[in-house]
């Protein structure tokens, strides 16, 4: 692939890589179902067999994006307006807990971000408290709002060294590339068995780096809870808020899309952070507004941009019969 990549141009290898996907597509009677039943739930219209493969498609290029990163080649990265509490961690530093879905581009611009933010063009804060740091409005998300650039070479940004928490799968060799290529702000964390994440979490603790780790498939996580998610009651875990008490770090959800123009825009979330003394009830149910805010952006984000999800297994289960409303009351809530 690397030696079509560099010899054949795009508007030739890009149809060979369509006509790969449709292959493969046959032979994932399992995926293409999943792929299909979530199809269902964001689409204005019952799920053809073109929409399908445009999602497989869709997720081939997004590999295909992780392979031209390893090899070198520089992908433009910009921010919405909901990505700026990201973009404060990044001008200041600081231990955080970063956490994304598989959505788009998300994985990779854990490694674009952290290494190719132009401070020329990030606020930055103020060494001595002279100015407070440029804050952008409060704009409702989605791919028309005005971006920030975050152009710039690695060795002019500014770096924040991350330990990415990941399960071992069989694309695991890929994003070890990655790694090697960002090895210098970047780090793994290989966690299969979801008892061992504490244990393994604490040496990158210990540290003032940032931790990051992905927040929507449930059979790894041990804590979930219901939110509302594309027209249903679904369980998605919660684990990163448990660390947060545990661990006294804010926590900043993101996730990445491509745009048309080709380059990679990242949203976010507000910043939670803890509350010291704060009672256990009071903590999950904030906690629970949190991720419900950033779901409802990241759905609105689907709807525009259906062939992003990347998760080709089941979509999240439904929340059974009497899970805690949307927003849990402290009656309600017990631990995070």
């Amino acid at each position: 692939m690397r030696i079509c990549d560099r010899m054949l141009p795009e508007v030739v290898y890009r149809p060979i890589r369509a006509l790969g996907t449709a292959v493969a597509m046959v032979g994932m009677s399992a995926q293409r179902q999943h792929s299909r039943a979530y199809l269902a739930t964001v689409l204005d219209h019952p799920p053809t067999w073109r929409d399908v493969f445009r999602h497989f498609f869709a997720f081939e290029e997004a590999l295909m994006l992780k392979l031209r990163v390893a090899n070198g080649r520089p992908v433009p990265c910009d921010c919405a307006p909901s990505g700026q509490p990201f973009l404060d961690w990044i001008a200041t530093g600081g231990p955080v807990l970063l956490g994304t879905l598989h959505v788009g581009v998300s994985d990779m611009l854990g490694f674009q971000l952290g290494g190719q933010v132009n401070p020329a063009r990030t606020p930055q804060p103020s060494d001595m408290g002279e100015t407070p740091m440029p804050r952008l409005p409060a704009v409702p998300g989605g791919t028309g709002v005005p971006p920030v650039g975050l152009e710039g070479k690695a060795s002019a940004g500014v770096k924040r060294r991350v330990y990415l928490v990941r399960q071992r799968v069989g694309n695991s060799r890929d994003t070890e590339r990655l790694a090697a290529h960002f090895g210098e702000w970047l780090r793994f964390i290989w966690v299969n068995d979801p008892g061992e994440m504490l244990f393994a979490l604490k040496t990158a603790a210990a540290t003032g780096d940032a931790i990051a780790l992905q927040c929507d498939r449930v059979e790894f996580s041990t804590r979930t809870e219901a939110f509302d998610f594309l027209g249903a009651r679904r369980l998605f875990p919660v684990t990163i808020y448990h660390l947060a008490r545990i661990f006294d770090r804010p926590v900043i959800l993101t996730v990445g899309l491509t745009m048309p123009s080709g380059r990679s825009r990242l949203y976010g979330s507000p910043r939670f952070d803890p509350v010291p003394d704060e009672p256990r009830s009071a903590a999950r149910a904030r906690a629970h507004e949190h991720f419900q805010g950033f779901l409802r952006q990241v759905e609105g984000l689907l709807r525009e941009q259906p062939y992003l999800w990347f998760n080709f297994t089941p979509l999240n289960p439904l929340a059974p019969a009497g899970a805690p409303p949307a927003q849990p009351t402290p009656e309600q809530a017990r631990g995070i």
